[in-house]
């Protein structure tokens, strides 16, 4: 049973929350997969916080993964968690949900369609709100994640295909070229400050 982050180790992918959380509501038999490039020597300061609460058993950190190690962590996984107080976008839950893995992320990110969708959790990005969604997920059958994943899935290839993106390139394009054109409904033309 594994949770998988996979995101540069740095302060603001709220990993001393993930592990605060992680003390509240934890079960023996999982294990929290940490990977990615550690900036700035962050990774010991989330070591010393795993210490503090005496979870170094439930940690694992892979460092960089790439290529075939990169699928083996996303299939090994039940579900995928990117604890981050800020996102422009955030691939990696993409990823993650291409591969039907259910995702937790945060509202510091763009993805309440998790919510919206069945397909994970998009909550507030504090140990509250993180310890919230590891306890529900934690409680999920192995089934009930797979139906999440799934959903996850389906989203991703509805909303995020080449096809789909493209059209919206292009009448986004359109738009510029001849202003007298209708705004695409995916263009915000809001007030400038």
């Amino acid at each position: 049973k594994r949770i998988l982050f996979m995101s540069r180790i740095h302060p603001v992918k709220g990993l001393i929350e993930l592990v605060s959380a992680w003390a509240l509501v934890r079960q023996s038999g999982w294990t929290v997969v940490i990977a990615g490039p550690d900036e700035g020597g962050y990774e010991a300061v989330v070591k010393a916080h795993i210490r503090h609460h005496c979870l170094e058993g439930d940690f694992l950190f892979a460092g960089l993964v790439a290529g075939e190690a990169k699928e083996q962590l996303f299939a090994d996984c039940d579900f995928f968690i990117l604890p981050s107080h800020s996102e422009n976008f955030g691939m990696v839950v993409a990823e993650a949900l291409a591969r039907s893995l259910p995702v937790i992320t945060t509202t510091a990110t763009p993805w309440q369609l998790l919510h919206t969708r069945g397909c994970g959790w998009w909550v507030s990005p504090d140990v509250d709100g993180l310890a919230l969604a590891l306890n529900q997920a934690l409680k999920m059958s192995k089934p009930e994640l797979n139906q999440m994943g799934d959903r996850g899935r389906e989203l991703v290839s509805q909303e995020f295909a080449w096809e789909k993106i493209g059209k919206m390139a292009l009448a986004a394009l359109g738009w510029a070229l001849n202003k007298s054109a209708p705004v695409p409904q995916f263009i915000n033309v809001g007030e400038s400050p």
